[in-house]
């Protein structure tokens, strides 16, 4: 009796030292999560939380927690402080879909916004844009973004302190709500090289400094396109065919040799035919005049 309850007195002090660890390393782990949590600088960490509801569809699954620590949302760069400062959206082909994008411009830590290649993400050109006072690249070729683009851009533009990468029509730099008329000079920016509108994410582009987005010229270059491509095509479309019925005529023609050579052969072979016959009926009447019959 006395072994038994000295059996479950050490099953007892076992259980409670046991009950202590997991309470001492939960604390800790507790302590821990309360220094990480939250350890995004506040007020980025409510700004991003903007564009995650606005584009919660696409962004929602993989924006959990804190956007910095202990690792960074994968659309987001962090910076390496005590308190983390968001540093680069990266958003570049996510299929964002909309008409305004909120305004995110509180966190003044931002260096690069990349939302290009969303054609779905629209709207008027955002003037919070403009407030980024460390923003060294805006990639925006590939969305459905028009209107005019705050001149204060420009400058930056021209002092080469900004990469600025926009869609090739729909924009214009000015500071009124809506673009200038444009005439028949054919200037105008091609921000992004290439027949598709688009570069890849990352490269530095040399950005035209004239204050328009819409050149005419692209106009006039199809229209002078249009006639070279018939005068060109137009030729090549009849020699073409003049071929084609050249060969068809010759196929015909030879069609038709091989057909009478064949009626010729087929004659021949008849007539040999009828030769080889004549002088077996011959030899049987001789026969039966030698043989008569009683």
């Amino acid at each position: 009796m006395k072994s038994a309850n000295e059996n479950i007195i050490r099953l007892l002090s076992v259980l409670s030292l046991s009950s202590l660890l997991f309470l001492t390393v939960s604390a800790q782990t507790d302590e821990t999560n309360s220094t990480v949590t939250g350890k995004t600088n506040s007020t980025d960490a409510m700004a991003i939380q903007l564009l995650v509801d606005t584009f919660s569809f696409t962004l929602a699954a993989m924006s959990l927690g804190d956007p910095c620590q202990p690792g960074s949302y994968l659309w987001v760069t962090c910076s390496s402080d005590d308190t983390p400062r968001i540093t680069e959206i990266n958003l570049h082909g996510y299929s964002l879909v909309g008409v305004n994008l909120p305004d995110f411009s509180a966190m003044d830590a931002l260096e690069k916004i990349d939302l290009g290649a969303n054609i779905l993400l629209g709207g008027e050109f955002p003037d919070f844009l403009a407030n980024f006072p460390k923003l060294k690249v805006l990639y925006l070729v590939g969305t459905s973004i028009y209107g005019t683009v705050p001149m204060s851009l420009k400058k930056r533009l021209d002092n080469k302190t900004l990469q600025l990468m926009l869609p090739a029509t729909g924009l214009c730099f000015s500071d009124e709500a809506v673009c200038p008329a444009q005439t028949e000079t054919g200037t105008g920016t091609r921000n992004s090289p290439g027949t598709d509108g688009e570069t890849s994410p990352g490269t530095v582009e040399e950005t035209s400094t004239t204050n328009s987005f819409t050149p005419t010229r692209t106009k006039s270059s199809k229209k002078k396109t249009v006639p070279i491509a018939l005068g060109t095509g137009i030729p090549i479309f009849v020699i073409f065919w003049a071929v084609v019925g050249f060969l068809a005529i010759n196929h015909q023609k030879g069609k038709a040799a091989a057909a009478a050579g064949k009626t010729n052969g087929n004659l021949q072979d008849l007539e040999g035919a009828a030769e080889n016959i004549l002088p077996d009926d011959q030899g049987v009447n001789t026969d039966r005049q030698t043989h008569p019959t009683v």
